[in-house]
């Protein structure tokens, strides 16, 4: 498996990630503060909503593995994303797999208390960037860990698989929940920036008096045109004569 070279926007994603994660180990594992109740996603309609949409990323179940492997996958994904479309439409990406997988989630969770318990951890950014690139690689044959060659939609379904059977087990759809939708949102914005874009319609600007205007060919006689209105004063006419090629304005 070749790894991608590490891009500066991931990087310092990366570093926010396992700075976060080191963090509430120290504060919640060893002394008890309830980090995680302060940042992580929950069902509930309540005024924390307004930040933890995006803020559940920062903080991460008791599981440095699960953490480990969230920091791993967005490398291997999202740096290839931040070298082919630039550094704001990879942190956009991640922004979109955020929102949409959290808001997935919250929506579930309102209608099925039960069975969605909320939104935990980075595993978001990684699925978008996931979508993003089965998108982008179609049915070419790739290599993924320890996964003989295989098509990226392939690949995709197989890890998509995990949360699913995992909410069959844990009675809980909001590890699947979130992955659908952070998926579903990276596929759909690499349509959306590749999609080929119409070149605007340049419409020439015209004047005021534009529409008034008649060029005559020939003749040394004025015609006066008639306005919307009737009238046929105050309507420029442009004469061309026959000895004079210059147009000549007349009232």
């Amino acid at each position: 498996m070749q790894f991608p070279p590490l891009t500066p926007a991931v990087r310092a994603l990366l570093i926010v990630l396992a700075v976060s994660f080191v963090a509430q180990t120290i504060l919640e594992g060893s002394m008890g503060v309830p980090v995680s109740g302060w940042l992580a996603l929950s069902p509930v309609l309540d005024v924390r909503l307004l930040w933890t949409w995006a803020t559940y990323v920062l903080v991460e179940g008791p599981s440095t593995a699960a953490r480990v492997f969230d920091l791993l996958i967005i490398y291997w994904m999202l740096s290839p994303h931040e070298s082919r479309f630039g550094a704001r439409r990879a942190m956009s990406l991640a922004l979109v797999g955020v929102a949409t997988g959290g808001l997935l989630v919250l929506g579930a969770g309102l209608l099925f208390p039960a069975n969605v318990s909320g939104a935990i951890g980075a595993s978001s950014i990684g699925w978008a960037a996931f979508g993003a690139f089965a998108q982008i690689a179609g049915k070419q044959p790739v290599r993924f860990f320890f996964l003989p060659p295989a098509s990226a939609w392939l690949i995709l379904s197989v890890f998509l698989a995990i949360p699913f059977f995992d909410s069959l087990w844990t009675h809980d759809a909001a590890r699947f929940l979130l992955a659908i939708g952070a998926t579903g949102a990276g596929i759909l914005w690499v349509r959306w920036i590749t999609a080929p874009r119409r070149p605007a319609k340049v419409t020439p600007k015209r004047s005021a008096a534009a529409g008034r205007l008649r060029v005559i060919e020939g003749g040394g006689e004025g015609i006066r045109t008639r306005s919307p209105s009737g009238s046929t004063e105050g309507h420029l006419i442009f004469v061309a004569s026959p000895r004079r090629p210059a147009l000549t304005p007349r009232l």
